[in-house]
């Protein structure tokens, strides 16, 4: 029997923190070369709570506090509902079993949608890897 229903969240029901159109952007705008964006296409470091959001960008390029807090601005103006007919599913699927929300995110970007995008008033329970310190998919799961 089926209890609960599990989602991810960039690219289910929001655009990625972390993905191709934020990378381009913030080379086109910030001038961060590609080489450095892709160097952290691992992103366990900020997932797993290992490193701070400041940090991370720090590690891709930004030389200062002030390019830091516009990165920050500008990754946060980034974060958009892609599908907006996922929360009348969820609702439905609420009915019926327990929905949870497992994810991979930093702490920072983690606190930021929850709060924008209500998610505790959507999900039953949140797992977020930056928490969990451990991310998805493990292979030796």
């Amino acid at each position: 029997m089926i209890k609960f229903v599990g989602f991810d969240l960039g690219g289910v029901y929001l655009s990625d923190c972390w993905g191709a159109a934020t990378k381009e952007s913030i080379h086109r705008k910030f001038h961060i070369t590609r080489k450095n964006l892709d160097a952290y296409n691992n992103l366990s470091l900020i997932t797993e709570g290992l490193i701070s959001e400041g940090e991370f960008l720090r590690k891709i390029g930004a030389k200062d506090e002030k390019t830091i807090k516009k990165l920050k601005m500008h990754i946060r103006a980034g974060n958009k509902v892609i599908f907006p007919e996922i929360p009348r599913l969820i609702r439905k699927l609420r009915n019926h079993y327990k929905v949870v929300l497992m994810n991979n995110e930093g702490k920072e970007w983690n606190d930021y949608r929850i709060k924008k995008f209500r998610l505790t008033k959507l999900f039953d329970e949140i797992f977020t890897s930056c928490m969990l310190k451990d991310s998805k998919p493990r292979k030796s799961y």
